[in-house]
């Protein structure tokens, strides 16, 4: 079973939509949905939904799926940090800001990520960037690492 089969225990799917808020504003609003094992989660600006509510973080659910919030490495935004955890180290940690996203995972999904899309404006190997906006894959042997 590949990862990009909805039935695998490590699937998941990263959409952004990056563009207009409404017909009116030019003002750039970044929404960020995660499908992962049954569940989906939005993130836009800071809030958060699970399964279509709105929660309050730290939020966990029974799948091992953690969200919680904090900043991302240079310190310049808030951002909500949403973990899957296996035993007792990280399977999948995604950090998610205004203007990026980091995608962390263990050694073994190195070309196996095919579940991220969405209206991004350029690619290079490692990252996704366009309009102040950048999405990061970093492939590590352990998340405690990092």
């Amino acid at each position: 079973m590949s990862l990009c089969d909805e039935a695998s225990v490590h699937w998941f799917s990263l959409i952004s939509y990056h563009g207009p808020c409404d017909g009116s504003s030019y003002r750039l609003v970044t929404v960020f949905q995660i499908l992962l094992h049954g569940s989906s989660f939005t993130i836009q600006e800071g809030t958060v939904k699970v399964n279509g509510q709105f929660v309050s973080l730290p939020h966990g659910l029974p799948s091992g799926v953690s969200l919680s919030s904090g900043v991302n490495q240079d310190k310049s935004e808030v951002i909500v940090i949403l973990r899957r955890d296996t035993g007792m180290e990280s399977e999948l940690e995604i950090e998610i800001g205004v203007t990026m996203v980091a995608v962390k995972v263990p050694l073994w999904y190195l070309g196996k990520l095919c579940g991220l899309c969405g209206n991004l404006m350029t690619f290079t190997h490692t990252i996704h960037s366009g309009h102040g906006f950048s999405l990061t894959f970093l492939t590590v042997a352990s998340l405690d690492d990092v």
